[in-house]
């Protein structure tokens, strides 16, 4: 009904002042603190906490967390499509309770624990993040009207990128240096739930927006009939 309204109009109505789109770019900045908070300082992480570790330790972490990453938005996808059937808040929920999960036992597991234990919870924390990072961009474009689908998932991409990431990076290094892993881990943990929430948030409204699709699409069916 929109779609012959100006471009600027639409931007600031779907995309600028639109509460799920605003709550995404939110959430957004958490997943990617997430994602390179546990990332960024992986081979620092190991080589301190494990006794004998060096930096080749390090790296195998580092890339065995990507590569898992690869799996994981691959099967948050699915997952998305195939049983929450296109709620996209379902999947994001079930992938970011995951890390919080697997985060606190990373953070809780004994120095003394064989190195194998350590890159498990790396893959999982890994596969289930990107999840997440790739759904937040998916609800962004399916949320809006198409003429700023595009223009919407920019937008929290953006968040993402620049506020996320360099909380991420310069940030968790300063909780680092001056408070220790306990706190920089308690601190992540804390990020998982306000992710959580937010996206329990968007999922209510995307849920009614779903129901509203399915009701027009229903109505139209029956107007050709």
């Amino acid at each position: 009904k929109e779609k012959n309204l100006p471009w600027k109009t639409m931007l600031f109505k779907h995309v600028l002042t639109n509460r799920v789109v605003v709550l995404l770019a939110i959430a957004n900045v958490f997943v990617y603190t997430l994602r390179y908070g546990v990332l960024s300082w992986i081979p620092v992480y190991l080589t301190d906490v494990i006794h004998g570790a060096n930096i080749k330790t390090g790296i195998i972490g580092f890339a065995i967390y990507e590569l898992a990453g690869i799996v994981g938005t691959i099967l948050c996808g699915w997952i998305s499509d195939k049983v929450f059937k296109g709620w996209r808040s379902g999947a994001g929920m079930l992938f970011i309770a995951g890390v919080g999960i697997a985060l606190v036992a990373y953070w809780q597991l004994p120095a003394t624990a064989p190195i194998w234990i350590f890159y498990v919870l790396i893959a999982i924390i890994g596969g289930l993040i990107y999840g997440p990072v790739m759904l937040i961009g998916l609800q962004a474009i399916d949320l809006s009207p198409r003429e700023v689908a595009g223009t919407a998932a920019g937008f929290t991409g953006m968040f993402g990128y620049l506020l996320g990431a360099t909380l991420a990076s310069t940030g968790v290094g300063i909780l680092i240096d001056r408070f220790g892993w306990n706190v920089t881990y308690a601190t992540l943990t804390a990020i998982v739930v306000l992710a959580f929430v937010l996206m329990m948030i968007v999922g209510k409204d995307e849920r009614k927006m779903m129901e509203a699709r399915e009701e027009l699409i229903r109505l139209e069916t029956q107007g050709n009939e």
